[in-house]
């Protein structure tokens, strides 16, 4: 679906509902629509890396490099946003750039002897082109009541007259909400990154036009 074919704009609606935006990719896009937000599984990814480039097993698992998403506490929590440049760069999961990260230090062990600062562009220019070719990216439009945001999203219940007298419309950069939480959103539309050039809070076509 095309952008201008959902025309919904990020923020608060007249009806008081959030229409915020969540970047993922396309495969776990369909998987949402079907069954809803579900925790992530870093365990998983880490499988499925080590399976992709033939490492052997619990390699990327157990790599100091890919500690960060196995302790993590935010996993059973969505991430969304209001701003569409935001959302386009969260298309690629964490835990995936993480684990490809990992997996690169595991091909290259001669790495940890060499400069990092020499090092870096090339790995992170690898891990970026290895992440969009195993997902392409997808933002979902997804509305829900003020009252999954308000009682959530900001460590303490708020009332949608409170948070408007604080921002206006606007929705903040990011905010999270506990999966559990998230029985009354619905899913309203979806486009495609790559058929956008996205910048700042606007959505833009190829041809400029918003």
């Amino acid at each position: 679906m095309k952008l201008e074919e959902i025309a919904i704009t990020p923020g608060i609606d007249s009806d008081g509902n959030v229409i915020a935006l969540h970047g993922t990719t396309v495969l776990n896009a369909k998987s949402i629509r079907e069954i809803g937000f579900k925790p992530s599984d870093p365990a998983a990814v880490a499988a499925m890396v080590e399976k992709e480039y033939g490492l052997s097993k619990d390699s990327v698992l157990k790599s100091h490099w890919y500690q960060f998403p196995m302790r993590r506490s935010d996993l059973d929590y969505v991430h969304f946003t209001g701003d569409a440049w935001t959302a386009t760069q969260y298309t690629v999961p964490e835990q995936l750039q993480d684990a490809l990260h990992a997996a690169y230090r595991e091909m290259h062990p001669e790495i940890a002897d060499m400069n990092f600062k020499e090092v870096e562009p090339t790995m992170n220019a690898w891990v970026k082109t290895e992440a969009r070719r195993l997902t392409k990216p997808e933002v979902l439009v997804v509305k829900m009541p003020w009252k999954v945001v308000g009682d959530n999203a900001f460590g303490r219940t708020l009332s949608l007259d409170e948070y408007k007298k604080l921002a206006g419309d606007k929705l903040p950069h990011s905010f999270s909400i506990p999966i559990s939480e998230l029985k009354d959103v619905h899913i309203v539309g979806s486009y495609y990154p790559s058929e956008y050039k996205v910048e700042n809070t606007n959505l833009i076509d190829e041809q400029g036009n918003k």
